[in-house]
């Protein structure tokens, strides 16, 4: 039996069967939470990967300005007031539906403000 589990985003199961989709191939039902099931399932295919959408809070970056959490801490549209950068609550939580991407490792620490000498500042130890 399938380890039941929290449903993620507004849509929420009404019954047993929304649990369940048909194979478009065989059309055998399979359960949805059922992880190892599905993918055991996949008649050979590749599976494809979603595009991930660009963050468009912080540029991609994963750092926004401590200041001003709504724009991004560098880049072209990067804030200027010279405080510090701080990780973008929205890339994490992108990032850590992709557990396998390499920017998952994003680190918790706060960038610091300094010396506006042309470029952004170092990270904080």
């Amino acid at each position: 039996m399938a380890e039941k589990g929290k449903p993620s985003g507004s849509w929420r199961p009404q019954c047993e069967a929304d649990h369940y989709i048909r194979c478009p191939i065989c059309g055998e039902l399979l359960d949805m939470r059922d992880l190892g099931e599905v993918l055991d399932h996949l008649h050979g295919q590749e599976i494809e990967e979603e595009p991930m959408q660009p963050c468009t809070i912080c540029d991609d970056t994963g750092w926004v300005c401590e200041n001003h959490p709504d724009r991004p801490w560098d880049g072209p549209r990067g804030c200027t007031c010279g405080g510090a950068g701080v990780p973008c609550p929205a890339w994490v939580l992108q990032m850590e539906r992709c557990r396998a991407c390499p920017k998952a490792s994003v680190s918790r620490s706060t960038r610091t403000a300094g010396v506006n000498n042309g470029s952004k500042p170092f990270l904080k130890h």
